[in-house]
């Protein structure tokens, strides 16, 4: 529950924080495709495409892997590797490899609905540097059903902290995300999560705040 209490109140200072702040209205979108490899082995790939300046053009591709094991009914643990290309307006883009580690814990019932975190350690090897930039974040998240339909309203937050320095990054907070939309059940494989997204990057030279519409599409083999 530390965690919640931590991660609401980091939701509740992001307006103050993103008056300060350079802004952006984006578009985020999202395939996640998984299944069962065998007997509590998983595996999932993601694609992921931000587009930013007004969601006018191609900022940011992240492609992800991922093999899980399901160590209980409530909890699973995750490898996985990403790559993460972000493109410059001007300039020369950036491009960044992850390894990384994850537990998924589905927490229970409350407020009426599911209650379930997410929290991933990141290695992050990033192009020009030669440390690897230790990163964490954990998201929590609730969703509530809203009648008989398959439709959920969905709310989580998940702040990013850096662990380490580096010639790119600064240890502490990196960045927090928040969201707040729906959940809509498409078939017995396929979700849809569709909302509002505030991503709130801490930056030495200067605060940001994306305003995203964001659509995530699940599906289940």
């Amino acid at each position: 529950m530390r965690w919640v209490i931590a991660t609401t109140l980091a939701t509740a200072a992001i307006p103050t924080m993103a008056c300060a702040a350079t802004t952006d209205v984006q578009g985020w979108g999202s395939v996640t495709v998984s299944g069962k490899v065998t007997d509590g082995i998983l595996a999932s790939g993601e694609v992921v495409n931000r587009f930013a300046d007004d969601a006018q053009r191609l900022g940011q591709l992240e492609l992800r892997a991922h093999v899980g094991h399901a160590v209980s009914k409530t909890v699973t643990i995750w490898l996985g590797y990403v790559h993460v290309v972000t493109y410059a307006k001007t300039g020369r883009d950036s491009i960044e490899e992850q390894s990384m580690e994850q537990v998924n814990w589905n927490m229970g019932k409350i407020l009426g609905g599911s209650l379930s975190s997410r929290t991933r350690l990141e290695q992050r090897f990033q192009r020009g540097v030669s440390d690897i930039a230790w990163r964490i974040r954990s998201q929590v998240k609730l969703a509530v059903p809203l009648g008989q339909h398959g439709v959920s309203g969905v709310v989580w937050v998940e702040p990013f902290v850096s662990l380490n320095r580096t010639s790119a990054v600064r240890p502490g907070l990196d960045q927090v995300r928040s969201f707040a939309g729906l959940g809509m059940k498409l078939s017995k494989h396929a979700d849809l999560e569709a909302g509002y997204l505030n991503q709130y990057l801490d930056r030495a030279n200067g605060d940001r705040s994306n305003h995203a519409l964001s659509l995530s599409l699940s599906y289940r083999l």
